[in-house]
């Protein structure tokens, strides 16, 4: 089933389109299985021994927050670079 909807809004007209289609993928199982560890020092460590280092979203949005915060006290209130 397809579909094409024109959808009005305030910034301007979209259009979408719905398409159903079926992807196979033909593989050929490997006999090979792993293991995950799931931590918070590390992301995950598996079972040949690899880690993969916790990305740490938090303490970098923190980080950044503290700086805009910190520019946005040095302007002056009511100013539109404060805004």
């Amino acid at each position: 089933m397809e579909r094409v909807r024109l959808i009005r809004k305030a910034d301007g007209y979209y259009c979408q389109f719905r398409i159903n289609r079926d992807v196979r993928e033909d593989s050929e199982p490997t006999g090979k299985a792993i293991g995950l560890d799931v931590g918070l020092e590390s992301f995950y460590t598996d079972s040949d021994g690899e880690k993969q280092n916790n990305p740490r979203f938090l303490k970098t949005g923190e980080e950044k927050l503290q700086f805009l915060q910190r520019r946005k006290f040095r302007k002056q209130k009511g100013s539109s670079n404060r805004n």
